[in-house]
């Protein structure tokens, strides 16, 4: 959805000034370009093209590039535009810290009906949950874990415990509240083996 401005999104992570004129256009304009440029490589797909064309459309009307009203957005771009929003809230700017997912998420509830369909906002909570996979927690015991996978409900993800006695099997286990990590290269082949994928070095 955004293969079109992936130089401009590099720009504007370490530009401070606000945006010029041609940077202003690119941004208005990226999902008709992206759309054209997966066009020209063999991608066909109408409902990509939809979802991708209409997904910075926003049920009040003030959404990009075509201003849709609620009626008027497709479904497909709508689940889009809430999956963006929430990825958006997650990744630091240059004129803010990123959202905790559990805020993030919190917050995203709490527009569910007027910015977003309450029945997507639901399903995504569900799904993702308040601690995402690869959010560092405190654990109500006390121990600092990583979330793997949800669990059966939100409250209670699948997690593994860092430490000496730590084990390798995920449990379920209540939270806490947010932990601050820092994790260096020297821990992602580590971190990976949880998810089960390789990080080339």
């Amino acid at each position: 959805m955004n293969i079109a401005m992936v130089h401009l999104q590099q720009q504007l992570s370490h530009q401070e000034e606000v945006l010029s004129t041609l940077q202003a256009k690119q941004l208005h304009l990226h999902p008709l370009t992206s759309s054209a440029m997966l066009r020209e490589v063999g991608i066909d797909d109408e409902i990509w093209h939809l979802a991708i064309l209409e997904h910075h459309e926003q049920w009040n009307g003030k959404g990009y590039p075509f201003g849709f009203s609620r009626s008027k957005i497709s479904a497909v771009a709508h689940m889009l535009h809430v999956a963006d929003m929430v990825m958006a809230r997650l990744h630091p700017r240059h004129y803010r810290h990123p959202q905790l997912p559990k805020s993030a998420m919190v917050q995203l509830f709490q527009q569910r009906d007027t910015l977003a369909d309450a029945k997507l906002v639901d399903c995504l909570i569900k799904e993702v949950g308040l601690y995402p996979p690869g959010s560092f927690v405190k654990l109500e015991q006390g121990d600092t874990a990583i979330v793997v996978q949800h669990g059966d409900d939100i409250t209670t993800p699948l997690t593994i415990r860092f430490g000496r006695d730590a084990s390798s099997v995920p449990e379920a286990n209540r939270i806490a509240s947010p932990a601050q990590m820092t994790v260096e290269a020297r821990h992602l082949p580590a971190l990976a083996k949880l998810w089960k994928c390789r990080v080339d070095s």
